[in-house]
């Protein structure tokens, strides 16, 4: 094996990586969130988990841009491992683009999604503390970007990585 298959391994690793972690939620919501909220009440806890195209229990929370997030992250995962096999140095590099937009949409998704802002403006308000939509918690709640999330990050420095070694 070659050094440029080497890299082609490492761009169809890292394509399958971020699929994975798009596809996850529907196995398991915990592993493929992308953002969560865990709200603990004595012994009753409830997870509120929204998926890489800004679903949460077939609801659109993030409205189209989560959608775009999500299908632009996905896409540019299927697609980097086209450019793999094909053996395309800058079609790689754009799937990587591509990822990081998409990872790039969803967090500005999150961050103008209104319910949990007026949530925080509420907890700031009462609290007279800052909180951050990406992590936080108070009292009983707990919020942030899941593990799906990070997954993503991963496999597109992942397809990235490759790309650049890629001769």
């Amino acid at each position: 094996m070659g050094r440029n298959d080497s890299y082609k391994v490492v761009i169809i690793l890292g394509g399958l990586i971020g699929i994975f972690s798009v596809l996850s939620y529907y196995v398991s919501e915990s592993l493929g969130a992308w953002w969560q909220l865990t709200w603990e009440f004595w012994r009753f806890e409830r997870n509120y988990y929204i998926n890489a195209f800004g679903y949460s229990e077939d609801r659109q929370i993030l409205g189209n841009i989560g959608t775009i997030a999500g299908a632009m992250f996905l896409l540019g995962s299927f697609i980097a491992i086209i450019s793999a096999i094909q053996e395309s140095k800058n079609l790689a590099i754009f799937c990587s683009l591509m990822m990081f937009i998409g990872i790039g949409l969803f967090l500005y998704a999150l961050s103008e999604w209104e319910d949990f802002k007026r949530f925080l403006d509420v907890l700031e308000f009462l609290s007279r503390e800052e909180y951050n939509i990406f992590y936080g918690s108070h009292g009983n709640w707990t919020w942030g970007l899941g593990t799906g999330f990070f997954i993503g990050t991963i496999a597109a420095f992942i397809v990235l990585i490759g790309a650049v070694k890629m001769k």
